[in-house]
């Protein structure tokens, strides 16, 4: 039995002074021992710094001693097993059992399904059993608990770090997770780094004690499909959002790679807020958008008269991001030039300002996204392979909208009832919808939902919405021969150049500066017509 037939696996640990607590397997490494550093801390007796080793990786858990003491399974001493739902493991005087949380993407059982409005109605709650202060638990964004001022939770405790762990609700359940802090979140005797809370949970941070109460089992329901804004429960949108939670601790750079329209500043933003870094800059940076002759200046700064114009000096995006996160959207549009001088900045967490004399440290962790293929683009000599593999150390896909059509419905009824309006689709509108090939994604349907409630008021005011009404080629649809060719006039001296910028210039002025729409029009992708806007100098 796999994990893939059983969906994910999970570890339950049982203790006398705790209830019994359920750590979600994901894919990777897992480590468990006495040591802070390992995946599962278990101090006691028995448990060495580094005892054993879980990998787990396409469907297949496997379990290595690393400590030479062996590990019991199922009665016996190991020293490597593949592991399956029911198997019960000891080290010290700790007794794990794994399991399988449901097939359906480890969502629990629901009595009743309730929208996300309602479901903000049973929130979860934690106390702070030292004061008896109480919070509520938004369903729908994660709660942070820390020494700093900006954290949702802020305690007066010398022993808690700045920004110490956070309450994660999931569609497993509400997740603690340790943000690396220096004296680690505790459940009893257990230290743990991601843990999904039982209903009812005393866990500790430093020398404050919480209580934490979940739904009760004939109020359990599914979690509102929303993360961080990103909406959807197919499997594949939910392994990138794991993804992003396991990556968000980390200080190493992520790469996010998806289609136009897929949500790329949306993961970034999420993995920021579920980061230590939650509280600080969050500095976004479209490298497509921006003159080839200053990117430099825009990412690294510039000295006063360090070119012509520069009146007086200026700090670049890592500056600007200070200790926080700066997110570079299109890192395939970097010029070569800018590719070596980035690799630098990751490497040597130094950055030199255009015109300076010496390099200045910097502390912003970098997120980067494209909807380019990098590594074809090594192979073609347009992109750095040091720097692919620098930028590749935490990679994160976002899967198209045609790869998780079970998402579309959902995704138009929230953008109808974010329009204010009370309407439903007809089985014909949703196959229209279910089938429609969404090139530009997400962003595509918000139009696509957008422009039918404009140009068709009598569906929304019927409160139906049929597939005739669904405009699913967009505004362009309206538009179609508007750049079509007219008759020759007589040659009035200009260039190809020339008439190329026109046209383009055109395109956006009749597009309201939409560029996808634009390069749509004008039969090229969406990064040539940037390079084209830079040419021209048409921005």
């Amino acid at each position: 039995m796999s994990v893939r037939e059983n969906g994910c696996l999970a570890l339950e640990i049982a203790g006398s002074q705790r209830p019994a607590v359920r750590l979600p397997l994901r894919t990777g490494l897992f480590r468990i021992g006495s040591s802070p550093f390992n995946d599962l801390t278990l101090t006691g007796d028995g448990v060495a710094r580094r005892h054993a080793e879980l990998h787990l990786n396409d469907g297949a858990a496997i379990l290595r001693d690393v400590s030479g003491q062996g590990v019991i399974v199922n009665g016996e001493s190991v020293a490597e097993t593949r592991l399956k739902p029911g198997d019960a493991l000891r080290l010290g005087s700790f007794t794990l059992s794994v399991t399988a949380l449901p097939a359906e993407n480890g969502v629990a059982p629901v009595t009743k399904r309730l929208d996300a409005s309602a479901d903000a109605s049973f929130p979860s709650l934690l106390t702070w059993t030292n004061d008896g202060r109480t919070q509520e638990i938004d369903p729908c964004r994660p709660l942070t608990i820390g020494a700093a001022d900006t954290c949702d939770v802020v305690l007066k405790d010398p022993y808690v770090s700045r920004f110490h762990c956070q309450l994660v609700p999931s569609s497993e359940g509400v997740v603690l997770v340790d943000l690396k802090s220096t004296n680690g979140s505790w459940i009893g005797d257990l230290r743990v780094h991601e843990v999904v809370l039982p209903a009812r949970a005393d866990f500790r941070v430093g020398r404050t004690s919480f209580h934490f109460e979940g739904r009760a089992a004939e109020e359990r329901v599914e979690l509102p499909a929303v993360f961080f804004g990103m909406i959807g429960r197919h499997p594949s949108l939910l392994s990138a959002q794991t993804l992003m939670r396991r990556a968000a601790p980390q200080d190493e750079t992520v790469l996010i790679v998806g289609e136009t329209g897929t949500g790329k500043e949306l993961a970034a933003r999420a993995i920021h807020l579920l980061s230590a870094k939650a509280g600080k800059p969050f500095v976004a940076v479209n490298c497509a958008a921006l003159a080839a002759e200053l990117v430099e200046s825009e990412l690294f700064g510039h000295e006063k008269g360090a070119f012509t114009g520069a009146a007086s000096a200026r700090d670049g995006a890592f500056v600007a991001a200070k200790d926080g996160t700066l997110f570079l959207d299109e890192i395939g549009e970097l010029p070569p030039a800018l590719q070596a001088k980035l690799l630098r900045a990751l490497d040597t967490r130094e950055i030199k300002p255009v015109g300076a004399d010496r390099a200045r440290p910097h502390r912003a962790r970098v997120v980067a996204a494209t909807n380019r293929d990098l590594a074809q683009m090594v192979k073609q000599g347009t992109f750095r392979q040091d720097l692919f593999f620098r930028l590749t150390v935490l990679p994160i896909h976002l899967p198209p909208l045609r790869e998780r059509r079970e998402d579309v419905l959902l995704l138009a009824e929230r953008f109808v009832a974010e329009a204010g309006v009370k309407a439903a689709f007809t089985r014909a509108a949703q196959d229209a919808l279910m089938y429609h090939y969404w090139p530009g994604n997400v962003r595509e349907l918000r139009n696509v939902v957008a422009t039918t409630l404009c140009y068709h008021p009598e569906a929304a005011g019927a409160g139906v919405i049929d597939d005739t009404h669904l405009m699913l080629h967009g505004p362009g649809a309206l538009l179609a021969g508007a750049f079509e060719a007219s008759p020759p006039a007589a040659y009035d001296g200009r260039t190809l150049e020339d008439a190329e910028a026109t046209l383009i210039r055109e395109a956006l002025v009749h597009y309201g500066g939409n560029k996808l729409a634009a390069s749509k029009a004008l039969g090229i992708s969406k990064s040539t017509l940037y390079e084209k806007i830079r040419r021209y100098r048409l921005e």
